[in-house]
């Protein structure tokens, strides 16, 4: 007997929560990788070589990743977002980023007591991921980091 699927929603109507979790996800991670910094540590059988490496951030609340960034970068993001034409006109970037905290744990859990994925604006969420994709993509690049052939190490 063969399954109907007659019933089934058009292409993009039933993907709602992978799309909020990995939004949520991707604009973390843009956060992580704007305030890392890079760390050289020695290798001591490669005298001035190093091993670099990121210090981590860690933590999975927006606004406390934001204050992380350095201060130049930050004012770079800020200004950009002032200027980004966008549906929250008026509010700041580390605001917008508050209207997120929890969406993580909810867009996993969307069917335990007490959760709400309703609370969280859709479209500003996707507008967020997209402004962070196009900011971090037309940064200028302050750093290298080269990697020793195998056969040198």
């Amino acid at each position: 007997m063969q399954a109907d699927y007659s019933h089934k929603k058009p292409p993009g109507s039933g993907v709602l929560l992978p799309l909020m979790n990995t939004a949520t996800v991707a604009i973390e991670l843009y956060l992580k990788c704007l305030a890392a910094e890079m760390v050289y540590t020695p290798i001591p059988d490669l005298p001035g070589m190093s091993r670099v490496t990121a210090s981590p951030t860690n933590g999975h609340v927006l606004a406390t990743l934001y204050r992380n960034i350095r201060p130049q970068i930050r004012t770079e993001l800020d200004t950009a977002y002032a200027a980004h034409n966008r549906s929250d006109a008026g509010l700041s970037f580390e605001a917008v980023l508050t209207k997120f905290e929890g969406l993580f744990m909810e867009s996993r859990y969307p069917y335990e007591r007490g959760m709400d994925i309703t609370r969280f604006p859709l479209g500003l969420l996707v507008d967020t991921y997209e402004f962070l994709s196009r900011f971090v993509g037309g940064l200028q690049q302050r750093e290298w980091i080269e990697q020793v052939p195998p056969q040198a190490v």
